[in-house]
């Protein structure tokens, strides 16, 4: 076979614990050779390489394809994206060239270029989400009239710009420059990421973290919208069970049964690509609510097990079990509500809310096993008061940290149980191993707020904050909303109902990691864009035998690569050599994973 398009090198799905999600901890785990080789200014350089690369070609403007699009729709809204991006960018110029202290002085010339690059990203970005959203929706006329959508775009454009190019402007500033509300800004940072797969490594590290740093404490600001939206939803804060996908719950590691229904979970579980882009930007509590299950359908409990094949290979198995209508109702805990048959809402709220929900157990799971917290039930104790604490007490998120709760709600339940004993210094130091984790988070912590009667210079009233650390909130404020909660699990009641614990898979946005231009990896539950091509070569590892591996190899040692690889690093090796090195330093990773 020759060789002259994609090679493309597929990861073969595995059940088991080995592909589970990694915690918060895992992103502390990094190659040492990488580690060795990359610089500050080499990995600047690399990115803004891509970047360069990534809009090769094209204009800070829409192109023909894009305008197609725009005039398709039942209002064109051309006029009306050229209007969003002058204005933003007159505040951006405004702002990015404004001197301090801290920052040196910016030229305009400077500011110019980098907007102009973050125009020439946005179109980019606007095309490739209009295109995805036109094979999933026939009219996507009520997204391109969202005007928040468009500055969102520009924002999180300008945002990588500055990132990439190193600018000493960290995020939330960009915010704060074109006055973009948190709330409205997460939503399109997934829909950047899964639209361009050619985005920077570094790029996507780094807006992971920005999505996180606005769902841990940003959108929970005073001024934030999402209080106003939860207002006038008239409901309570959801419970996870409420917005949670079919199958992302974890109730008990029960053991299969006679007449349960049995399915894969890891490897063919529910393959969506995630909420569009019209469903993001739709009314937060939309009207028109999905039914749990349809009417001519039984409801079912989902529960899961570990199933162990006689080579010792793990698999987790999903469980439905149908539910008995005239089974005796189980005592429910304090402040919960029957969940069966409830319609869940939809809508961009929901996501949001979905999204704290997973990362909140991500961390704890993390901040679980360093405390060498294994047991599931204890851990389902935790969880249970965490989602009380969010649920019906929900101003004690309001101006401060998804980790200050969740600190609180282990040290509250070790502190009410009989079993263990834990410290608060010392959940708090093994907090600190985890990779977003800050002094300020424990060390400054809200206590109380009070408007004074007092009119300033500035002619409005004026905020006192009290603020303390994480033990004196859990004191004076945590630990009174929480007591009569967390006591009933001072007694070991198994009637007590714990709250399903999220099942995080990460193969639902396995992540296509590419090497060059035409060699990449990716999941192999991936589809490719069109299909496998007839020129490509590709190898599935525990699959494909050893000479497609060879093939690869050779296709890359004979250089007929396309393009030459650009040499960023001073090093004595040939590009050629670079890429035959990290290839085989993936393939050993990959190898060393499947016969764990």
């Amino acid at each position: 076979m020759s060789y002259s398009g994609d090679a493309l090198v597929t990861e073969s799905s595995r059940s088991g614990e080995n592909s589970l999600p990694g915690t918060p901890g895992s992103a502390k785990k990094v190659n040492p050779r990488t580690q060795m080789d990359s610089t500050p200014l080499s990995t600047a350089t690399k990115s803004v390489a891509r970047l360069q690369s990534l809009l090769a070609g094209r204009q800070s403007g829409p192109s023909e394809l894009l305008l197609q699009i725009l005039q398709g729709c039942k209002i064109d809204p051309t006029e009306k994206i050229a209007t969003i991006i002058e204005s933003l960018g007159d505040k951006f110029r405004t702002e990015f060239t404004r001197q301090s202290s801290s920052v040196p002085m910016i030229t305009p010339d400077y500011a110019n270029q980098r907007l102009q690059l973050a125009i020439t990203l946005f179109y980019k970005f606007v095309e490739n989400i209009f295109q995805k959203e036109k094979t999933l929706h026939s009219d996507i006329s009520h997204l391109a009239v969202q005007e928040i959508f468009y500055e969102c775009t520009l924002a999180c454009s300008l945002e990588i710009i500055i990132y990439s190019y190193n600018c000493q402007r960290k995020f939330p500033w960009i915010l704060n420059a074109l006055n973009v509300e948190p709330f409205y800004f997460v939503r399109v940072i997934e829909l950047i990421v899964r639209s361009q797969d050619q985005l920077p490594r570094d790029a996507v590290k780094h807006l992971n973290m920005v999505e996180q740093k606005i769902i841990e404490s940003l959108i929970w600001k005073s001024g934030s919208p999402i209080w106003r939206i939860l207002s006038n939803s008239g409901e309570n804060f959801p419970k996870f069970e409420d917005i949670a996908l079919p199958g992302n719950m974890v109730h008990s590691e029960e053991q299969p049964a006679p007449g349960q229904i049995l399915r894969r979970s890891l490897n063919n579980q529910l393959q969506s690509p995630g909420p569009s882009a019209v469903e993001r930007f739709q009314s937060p509590i939309s009207d028109v609510k999905k039914q749990l299950f349809k009417p001519s359908q039984t409801p079912t409990k989902t529960s899961h097990a570990v199933m162990v094949d006689k080579d010792g290979t793990k698999q987790l198995i999903v469980l439905e079990k149908p539910i008995d209508s005239t089974s005796t109702t189980p005592v429910k805990a304090e402040g919960s509500s029957p969940s069966s048959g409830r319609p869940k809402k939809s809508g961009s709220l929901s996501i949001i809310i979905r999204k704290f929900y997973n990362l909140a157990y991500s961390r704890m799971k993390q901040l679980c096993n360093k405390l060498d917290i294994t047991d599931l039930k204890f851990t389902q104790k935790i969880w249970t008061v965490f989602e009380y604490s969010i649920r019906d007490h929900t101003h004690l998120i309001k101006d401060r940290h998804l980790d200050q709760l969740l600190m609180c709600a282990v040290y509250v339940v070790c502190k009410v149980t009989s079993t263990r004993e834990q410290k608060f210094a010392e959940i708090m130091q093994h907090y600190r191993g985890q990779p977003q984790a800050s002094s300020h988070i424990y060390r400054n912590v809200l206590i109380d707020r009070s408007s004074t009667q007092e009119v300033t210079d500035e002619g409005i009233n004026s905020d006192i904050e009290k603020r303390g650390d994480l033990i004196s909130f859990y004191n004076t404020v945590y630990v009174l909303a929480i007591k009569s909660f967390a006591l009933q699990f001072k007694e070991q009641d198994p009637n007590i109902a714990l709250s399903p614990l999220p099942l995080i898979n990460n193969n639902f946005a396995s992540p296509r990691c590419q090497i060059t231009d035409n060699l990449y990896i990716t999941s192999y539950d991936t589809p490719t864009n069109g299909g496998s091509k007839t020129n490509s070569l590709e190898y599935h590892f525990s699959r494909s035998p050893s000479k497609d591996l060879e093939k690869i190899n050779n296709a890359i040692n004979k250089h007929i690569v396309g393009k030459r690889l650009l040499g960023y690093d001073e090093d004595t090796y040939t590009p050629n050599n670079k890429v035959q090195r990290k290839m085989q330093s993936l393939v050993e990773q990959r190898r060393s994973q499947v016969t764990e």
